[in-house]
């Protein structure tokens, strides 16, 4: 099964999530305050994003 919904998002908020992403700033290393930068001027001209999100749900029957 699979959901699909857009939600509108705060630039800022945006931002931050990217800020508070461990495994970017792993990766990035010296350059994750860079990297936030970059991510920053693309979207603060806008107040707020859409944001899409696909929800997906595996299941089965049990077997007895």
């Amino acid at each position: 099964m699979e959901r699909r919904a857009i939600f509108a998002i705060p630039s800022k908020d945006y931002i931050d999530a990217w800020r508070s992403h461990a495994t970017l700033e792993r990766q990035a290393g010296s350059r994750f305050s860079a990297v936030i930068d970059a991510i920053a001027k693309v979207v603060h001209p806008r107040e707020t994003l859409a944001v899409p999100y696909i929800t997906r749900v595996w299941y089965a029957q049990k077997i007895s």
